[in-house]
């Protein structure tokens, strides 16, 4: 049974891995909105997959928790066992997850500066400027790609063998 849990917990998070590389890809060739709406939703996904791995799998995987022991949805940071990598949220890039899947009055409740750095996020995209918004997307988004490629390098460690491989051929045969 937990070899069927690791299976379908590691094919999930490497297909979802492969669309975030491709999202990237996207908006890279093309910043336009929906480029970056979804660049930024596949980021966030991300981290369901590190808390799957670090579920069924703690020797590679760590959830980091807080200081004040509070461990929300917002603050997840997990680290690469044995290794001095580790990633987290980005508040702000959260926000804008949340922005744009809440109603304003919804919103309104979390803050004026989050709708704010919002619309900067969206205006900079409309008039195609490179600013500080779009940066952050974009250094955040090679951030989290750094951290699943070492976490393959380490899964590949962990089992011996490179599993992305082995759910390839089982699922073409």
């Amino acid at each position: 049974m937990k070899e069927k849990i690791d299976h379908e917990v590691l094919f999930n998070f490497y297909f979802h891995a492969d669309l975030l590389e491709e999202a990237f890809a996207e908006f890279k060739k093309e910043p336009k909105p929906l480029n970056a709406l979804t660049l930024n939703v596949w980021l966030h996904t991300q981290f369901h997959h590190y808390e799957d791995i670090a579920r069924s799998l703690p020797r590679v995987l760590t959830r980091i928790k807080s200081q004040d022991g509070d461990s929300s949805e917002s603050e997840a940071k997990f680290e690469i066992k044995d290794s001095d990598l580790s990633i987290e949220k980005h508040p702000l890039l959260y926000s804008f997850l949340n922005r744009s899947f809440q109603s304003k009055q919804q919103f309104r409740k979390i803050g004026k500066q989050s709708t704010k750095e919002f619309w900067e996020l969206q205006k900079e995209i409309k008039e195609k400027h490179k600013g500080p918004h779009l940066s952050l997307l974009e250094e955040y988004a090679k951030k989290v790609i750094r951290f699943n490629n070492e976490l393959e390098l380490k899964l590949i460690e962990y089992f011996g063998f490179n599993y992305k491989l082995k759910i390839q051929l089982d699922h073409i045969q």
